[in-house]
């Protein structure tokens, strides 16, 4: 549940976001903010997934947006952002932390943690310091991701993937993140 003043869309959401929706959305932004709030927020995750009618309504929204608005774009692949829009945006570029870095980090915000615990948090969450801190809090899901690595090992290895009726979309997500980490 996000604030009233908050529109967070995200263009890679299935169905994918259509124009009428996007419409829709924006539509509301023609409200008042609510008094809670001075400033009204758009967050639109996945910029780089929109189509090119959806983008054209972004476009509109960021040539001219509603006053007190303010539009916040993600994307984890800026080049494919439409031109028209990237144009016109200011781009942050968030760049992961280092070793060093998480490691200082953990060891301060979670001392109990024996040294290898860890090694292991910062491995797996891959200069994601948000990643680390839920793997310290929640220990169980270093041994779901141990288990994830494991099967996709064992599937490079043979060239035959186990047969698992019980994968989840978490799951596919977090053997998405492991082989792109892997790769990077």
């Amino acid at each position: 549940q996000s604030h009233t003043d908050c529109l967070e869309l995200s263009a890679s959401q299935t169905p994918v976001l259509s124009l009428e929706q996007s419409q829709q959305a924006f539509q509301r932004l023609r409200w008042k903010p609510t008094s809670q709030s001075a400033r009204r927020w758009v967050i639109l995750t996945d910029i780089d997934h929109v189509s090119e009618a959806v983008g054209n309504s972004i476009l509109k929204l960021i040539e001219e947006p509603p006053p007190n608005t303010l539009v916040v774009m993600t994307s984890s692949h800026p080049d494919e952002i439409l031109p028209t829009i990237r144009s016109r945006a200011v781009e942050f570029r968030w760049h992961r932390i280092t070793y060093d870095e998480m490691d200082e980090a953990i060891t301060k915000s979670f001392p109990t943690l024996s040294p290898t615990a860890r090694r292991v948090i910062i491995l797996q969450s891959a200069g994601r310091p948000g990643r680390a801190i839920e793997l310290a809090q929640h220990p169980e899901l270093m041994a779901e991701r141990w288990s994830l690595v494991q099967i996709l090992i064992r599937g490079l290895q043979s060239g035959r993937w186990p047969q698992r009726h019980d994968w989840t979309v978490g799951d596919l997500d977090e053997a998405e993140v492991i082989i792109r980490d892997a790769l990077l």
